[in-house]
Order: structure tokens, then sequence, then C-alpha cells
């Protein structure tokens, strides 16, 4: 099963439900933001090893972030 991490720090780590009905639906597995922050650098880092894709907002995508992602 493939892994999707729901960034949305502005919104508190909250999504809308019908979101993870429709990924499990395609066989993808919602990651949450459970720091219900925007996700730094560091927690990026941390995170994406385990992603295959990310539904981003304010985070910080720095060249660092992308290339450890590739």
């Amino acid at each position: 099963m493939k892994r999707c991490l729901f960034a949305g720090g502005r919104l508190g780590g909250r999504y809308p439900k019908e979101i993870k009905a429709r990924l499990r639906g395609h066989q993808i597995e919602l990651l949450e933001n459970t720091y219900q922050r925007i996700l730094t650098e560091e927690d990026l880092l941390s995170l994406l090893n385990e992603c295959d894709a990310v539904i981003s907002g304010s985070e910080p995508y720095t060249k660092r972030v992308i290339d450890s992602a590739v």
C-alpha cells in the first residue's frame, strides 16, 4: 500500500474526512500530521522517508528536503 502524508499544519493536522476514505479506495494510506502545527524541515526529513506522496501546505520544502525524498 502506498503512503501519503497530509502535512496541513495551518489546519492543525485536520483534513476533510472524505479524503481518508477516498485515498483508502485507491490503496493509499493517509499519514496525519500529529504535531498539529506547520512541520519543520527536520520533521519533513523524518516523515517523508515513510511516504510516497505528500499533500502539502506551508511547510519548508527546501532543497535538502526535496533531495532527501528522491
